[in-house]
């Protein structure tokens, strides 16, 4: 099953990370679009595995803003990307 999940694996990253639709609105257009069927814990395992994740846990965040602040007082600015995408 590996191999579909690869060739899927951009138009789910557009639909969950791009488009922030919710995994059960993945699920169904994928299905639609592309017959693919996969179940919740599935879908669950595949984006655990790619890292495609929409938030982070408060420990992550508190790092992030040290990092910034510290970025901050040396006078540089800071984006912030998850998934490559600006949060």
């Amino acid at each position: 099953m590996e191999p579909i999940w690869e060739s899927l694996k951009e138009a789910i990253r557009d639909l969950y990370l791009v488009q922030n639709e919710s995994k059960k609105h993945v699920m169904s257009e994928m299905k639609r679009l592309h017959g693919f069927a996969a179940t919740e814990a599935q879908y669950e395992r595949q984006l655990k595995k790619w890292n495609f994740r929409k938030n982070l846990s408060s420990k992550e965040w508190a790092h992030v803003a040290r990092r910034v602040e510290k970025r901050k007082l040396e006078g540089r600015d800071s984006h912030v990307l998850l998934n490559d995408y600006l949060g």
